[in-house]
């Protein structure tokens, strides 16, 4: 729990789980206690609980760690970080976000017809950046750009050739400027669950020879103006650190190239990714990830901020599309306990006379667990126990 609980659960000197809203030891709820209250009062067993204050927190945290590393780099752009409204859709959710983000420019990003309605429909504010991405028809692209029209900063990525025409067509017949921005299939592929939503064979984005048709065309049309953005996403859950790393080193190629044919980017979107440890192993596994939030902000700062300084251009807005950073830890879901199942820990055998050297390496590195070796003292533990089963299964031990 200290590991995926990041300060916001914990067990409390009960021994019950208590929560934490910012994070703070002082302010907590213990969730059992709760419990009892709520069946006191008539109310049962499972309930869905929400703590508004955790995402103020998310959100606080997430900004904070982007401005340090601006500061600490000495990057001349600004950033912003846009909610994908898939992640979670209700109401009450994106409208805090909305509400508690204000003041750190927090915007929304959506991917359909029906998720832009739903930002449209929210009348809190038209301060915050729209990012309109997913496969979009002549309807959506009406939408987006009467969002523009009430006020809203919308920017459109394209992922499909044929998206600009429908653009350009919609845009002319409402009057409108549009701010377009190109999503970009990299060579770089994620890690995880969702490693396929990027690379070369992703579906979405256009490829290398697809974005050359696309500014060769912007440019015979004479609207090169309207394309300020380029975007990239290696997918859901980035588990390594390093691949995003090589996205970021690749997506500023093609932010540097692009200046250098004329095009006017101030925005590099980095997508989504920024991961959540679930299991709490700091590890590449599916549920984990192997860096934290500050890693990722300062990863993203300066490789585009290195990058730019090199090539002596101007440093862009960074937008991040961080969606399940903000959310996850925010709600639960309290049951009641149907069974317990405790692991009895039996004191190890000792060893015969002349026992197998596996047997006496599993030995050696029990005796030398410490806190320093935990990590190290485990992966080993791991690898002896498969090659046990290895040697079991072949009837080399009995």
């Amino acid at each position: 729990m200290s590991g995926w609980g990041l300060g916001y659960f914990r067990i409390n000197p009960e021994g019950h789980v208590s929560v934490h809203p910012e994070a703070n030891r002082k302010r907590g709820l213990d969730l059992y206690n709760l419990a009892m209250d709520l069946h006191a009062q008539g109310v049962g067993l499972p309930l869905l609980l929400r703590f508004s204050d955790i995402l103020r927190s998310r959100i606080q945290a997430l900004s904070g760690e982007f401005q340090n590393a601006m500061k600490e780099f000495g990057y001349e752009g600004t950033y912003t970080t846009v909610y994908p409204v898939k992640v979670n859709q209700q109401r009450h959710v994106v409208q805090e976000i909305v509400e508690f983000g204000a003041s750190h420019g927090v915007g929304l990003e959506c991917g359909s017809k029906p998720e832009l309605q739903a930002i449209l429909g929210l009348n809190e504010s038209t301060n915050h950046l729209i990012v309109c991405n997913g496969y979009k028809d002549e309807e959506f692209m009406r939408l987006a750009l009467m969002g523009q029209k009430l006020g809203h900063p919308v920017i459109v990525v394209l992922e499909q050739l044929n998206e600009l025409e429908v653009l350009l067509k919609v845009a002319e017949e409402m009057g409108v400027q549009p701010t377009a921005g190109v999503r970009i299939k990299l060579a770089t592929e994620g890690s995880g669950r969702w490693a396929k939503s990027g690379g070369e064979r992703s579906k979405f984005g256009l490829a290398a020879v697809e974005l050359m048709k696309l500014l060769d065309e912007l440019e015979r049309l004479g609207r090169k103006d309207i394309l300020r953005l380029v975007h990239f996403h290696l997918g859901s859950q980035i588990t390594d650190i390093r691949f995003v790393k090589a996205g970021l080193e690749e997506i500023t190629r093609y932010y540097s190239e692009l200046r250098g044919m004329g095009f006017d980017i101030t925005h590099v979107d980095v997508g989504g990714g920024l991961g959540v440890d679930y299991d709490g192993s700091r590890s590449t596994r599916s549920a984990s990830v192997n860096y934290t939030m500050r890693e990722y902000a300062s990863d993203v700062i300066y490789t585009i901020g290195t990058a730019c300084r090199t090539e002596e251009l101007p440093m862009p807005h960074v937008i991040s599309e961080s969606g399940r950073a903000l959310t996850a830890h925010h709600s639960l879901l309290l049951v009641n306990v149907t069974d317990v199942e405790s692991q009895i820990e039996p004191d190890p055998p000792k060893l015969r006379e002349a026992p197998h050297p596996l047997l006496i390496e599993m030995a050696d590195n029990l005796e030398a667990l410490s806190m320093e070796r935990v990590e190290e003292v485990f992966h080993d533990a791991v690898f002896a126990k498969e090659r046990t089963q290895e040697y079991f299964a072949s009837g080399v031990f009995s």
